[in-house]
Parts: structure tokens; sequence; C-alpha cells
């Protein structure tokens, strides 16, 4: 599935085929009403979905995402959003209603807070963490970061490209436990004076 139209069409004229999708992929749609992949809340549906891919949708809020259960996703995409700090509780969330996620992309999205990056064990399939392109900042003056668990030790993979960090904020990453990390990005990150 290609575009919102499709989906729409398919849910309408044959609901009971949702459970075989393995892949949708509304990019650059303008498709900010997640209620749309709400089909019938009584029904577990999307049982096959393997990859979403919501990129550049204008999308705000994620509330509806995560009201369905999606047991075998494994890439959820919802970069070049408008997703904030609102959403935040929202994608902690995630991981109940798509325990197999290996990968995340929050990329070029509007965060700020580092409570984002408080995940714990319980995300154990959790691989792939992409969050470039969102300006993280510190409202602790005094740059306390013991106070967050950033427990990361699933993460193979983390994207902190494009301006995630300054020279200020970048002793935070002394408080991320890594134990699997095999790649950090972090280029095009203003950490010189």
């Amino acid at each position: 599935i290609k575009s919102s139209k499709e989906l729409k069409n398919l849910i309408k004229d044959y609901p009971d085929k949702i459970n075989i999708i393995e892949s949708i992929n509304i990019q650059a749609q303008s498709f900010y009403d997640l209620n749309l992949l709400k089909i019938n809340e009584s029904l577990t549906h999307y049982n096959k979905l393997i990859e979403l891919n919501l990129k550049k949708n204008n999308i705000s809020d994620i509330t509806p995402l995560i009201s369905i259960d999606f047991p075998e996703l494994k890439n959820l995409n919802l970069s070049m959003n408008r997703l904030s700090n609102q959403s935040i509780d929202d994608i902690h969330h995630l991981f109940k209603t798509c325990p197999k996620l290996e990968k995340l992309d929050l990329s070029t999205n509007a965060f700020t807070d580092y409570r984002l990056f408080e995940f714990s064990k319980e995300f154990k399939n959790l691989k792939n963490l992409y969050l470039g392109n969102n300006r993280f900042h510190s409202n602790n003056k005094n740059n306390k970061y013991e106070k967050y668990n950033f427990d990361l030790s699933n993460i193979e993979e983390l994207g902190l490209s494009s301006g995630v960090f300054s020279k200020q904020s970048i002793e935070l990453i002394k408080y991320f436990k890594f134990d699997n990390l095999k790649n950090l990005n972090l280029c095009s990150n203003n950490l010189t004076s």
C-alpha cells in the first residue's frame, strides 16, 4: 500500500484483508489522521504488518497509533513529521503495542526533551533508533543527567546527527548505557566552541 487513498479503499472494501498486509508505505501523503488505521477496535488487525512508513505526513499526534496492536511490526518510520514532547509518553507506549519493534525512526521532528531517551529493558527488541535533526536541550541548568534512565543497552545503531547535541549537551552521552552499540552517528552537531 503506497497511498492513503489505497489504504482507505482497502479498509472500506476488504476489511478482512487487513490481516495479511506486511508493509504499509504512506510517505509524503498528508496522512495526518492516524484514526484511519483503526478499523474496528474489537478486532485485532494488522497481525502480519512488519513495516509501517509514515514519513513526512505532518503527523503531530500518534495517540490513535498506540491504540492498535501491531504484534509483528519491526520497522516504524515516523520521521519528518511534527511530533513533539507531547508525544513522548505515546512513543514509550509503542513498545507495548509493538513488542517486536526493532527499528524506530523519529528523526526530523520537534523533540527537545531528553526524556525521549528514557528506554528500559522491556524494549528488548529495539536495535536501531534514529533521533537526528531534533533539538534536544537541557532545562536543567546544572546538567544533572543522573536522574534520567538512559538504558540503551540493546541499541546497535543510534542516529543522533544534525544538531541533536551542542558542546554543552554532549556530556549527556556518558550517562547512556550502551552494551551492544556498533554505530553511533553524531555528524553535523556543533561539538566545538
